[in-house]
């Protein structure tokens, strides 16, 4: 599976992703919410885009484990700002909006939703006309927002399995914070590993 190559070749940290969602997905089917919402606040401590399952857990009412989540990133975020410094830390959000840039959406290998829109009106459109700049935006937020409310309803409209698994749905969830990620290349697909297990 060449995302997993891709994975090691950029020294990245999805495959331990996968293992932390692999983990939460094990305990939250086995009752352990407390420690299924610690290793989901890991998850986003190391990358902030699973923070997208949290909307699983909400829809699926696991107060628990939101509760936990939170705990986790409270104690994770003061230890980050504690030993790796207020300013470097943040400096995270002074670097999202150059994320979101016309180099890294046009890349090909970018195959996060906002990237595979932009990158249609790019290839039709004349690039400096302020009324396609404007038409592409809408189209990326009708877009993702169209994703986070199909993969809302599925959920919704899902039943648990019998053994008390959902692990469909959770699949589901990650697929969904993959392409709602600002940008996500390549190895990040090793997180599909998850659906394919579960189909």
């Amino acid at each position: 599976y060449a995302p997993i190559t891709y994975n090691f070749y950029y020294a990245q940290t999805q495959i331990i992703i996968l293992l932390l969602l692999i983990l939460c997905m094990r305990w939250l089917g086995s009752g352990r919410h407390a420690l299924a919402g610690l290793i989901l606040a890991l998850a986003v401590l190391l990358k902030v885009f699973p923070v997208i399952l949290m909307g699983y857990l909400i829809l699926r009412r696991q107060g628990k484990a939101i509760v936990y989540m939170g705990l986790g990133l409270m104690v994770g975020g003061v230890v980050t700002l504690t030993l790796v410094g207020v300013e470097r830390s943040l400096h995270f959000f002074q670097v999202l909006p150059s994320l979101t840039s016309p180099y890294w959406l046009s890349r090909s290998d970018n195959v996060a939703l906002g990237a595979m829109v932009s990158r249609l009106f790019w290839f039709s459109a004349d690039l400096g006309d302020s009324g396609v700049e404007f038409a592409r935006r809408a189209a990326v937020t009708i877009a993702e927002l169209s994703l986070l409310a199909l993969t809302v309803r599925a959920t919704l409209g899902s039943s648990k399995l019998l053994d008390n698994r959902d692990e469909h749905v959770i699949a589901l969830w990650v697929i969904t914070a993959i392409l709602l990620s600002p940008t996500a290349w390549f190895h990040y697909l090793v997180l599909l590993l998850i659906p394919f297990a579960v189909l």
